[in-house]
């Protein structure tokens, strides 16, 4: 498994990436709900309404980014095993052929 350098200079697994990156979106989610429910069922001020609808926006754009974060470390874990299995592939067909050599050529 590929580790890549994380935030502090430590080294974290991509899985454990995809993890912090998942909980960091649900708990956007969780406050973007209370956002939406906060301007739909509440009497606001104008000057607090707007603020909701700003903080509102600036959540969901964290969100949209922080998704394509995601999408991009699940690509690169796949892309890594991929990889992987493709040399594992080839070495088996490599030792085949090598027995198949061994088995015709001997006795």
């Amino acid at each position: 498994m590929e580790m890549s350098e994380g935030q502090g200079g430590s080294k974290r697994s991509i899985i454990d990436e995809v993890e912090e990156k998942k909980a960091f979106v649900d708990k956007i989610f969780h406050k973007i709900n209370v956002l939406e429910r906060n301007l739909d069922f509440q009497e606001l001020e104008p000057e607090k309404r707007e603020e909701l609808e700003k903080d509102l926006i600036d959540m969901k754009r964290k969100l949209w980014m922080t998704e394509k974060q995601i999408q991009n470390l699940n690509v690169e874990n796949i892309n890594n095993y991929t990889a992987g299995t493709m040399l594992f592939l080839f070495g088996l067909c490599l030792y085949a052929l090598v027995r198949l050599y061994q088995i015709e050529h001997t006795g």
